[in-house]
């Protein structure tokens, strides 16, 4: 099903950009009083820790844990959330593979090991409410 999304039409030639979508799997949000449709948000989707994201994709599984938890201990209410979630985030990831039917049985194996060390890391973090003033 194809939605015209949005229009302009301008001096030189008219734009139309058009969404194909399924119902019930987009949200939709209201910019400059236009209704938009938005792709939900996928396990793959962009990063949005740059730094946490090359210390879990260019170290062993333990190492990243290490390094996240030495981040995670010095670190203030804000920050310790972004850690802790990045590992949930990774946790679910290799979850996901570690389901995967397409994926070989050795990859399925390695994934679900993976899962348990960022599943047992992220469970050992406890992020405190900061008090109010």
């Amino acid at each position: 099903m194809n939605r015209v999304i949005y229009e302009s039409f301008y001096p030189s030639s008219p734009i139309t950009l058009t969404l194909t979508f399924m119902p019930g799997r987009w949200k939709s949000r209201h910019v400059d009083g236009r209704h938009f449709q938005k792709q939900p948000r996928t396990l793959y989707g962009e990063v949005h820790y740059q730094k946490y994201s090359e210390i879990i994709r260019e170290n062993e599984p333990e190492q990243a844990v290490k390094l996240m938890q030495s981040e995670f201990k010095d670190a203030d209410h804000a920050k310790k959330v972004r850690v802790k979630r990045a590992l949930v985030q990774q946790a679910n990831r290799e979850s996901v593979l570690s389901k995967r039917r397409d994926v070989d049985e050795q990859s399925r194996r390695e994934a679900a090991h993976r899962h348990r060390v960022y599943k047992e890391a992220y469970q050992k973090m406890v992020v405190v409410e900061p008090k109010k003033k």
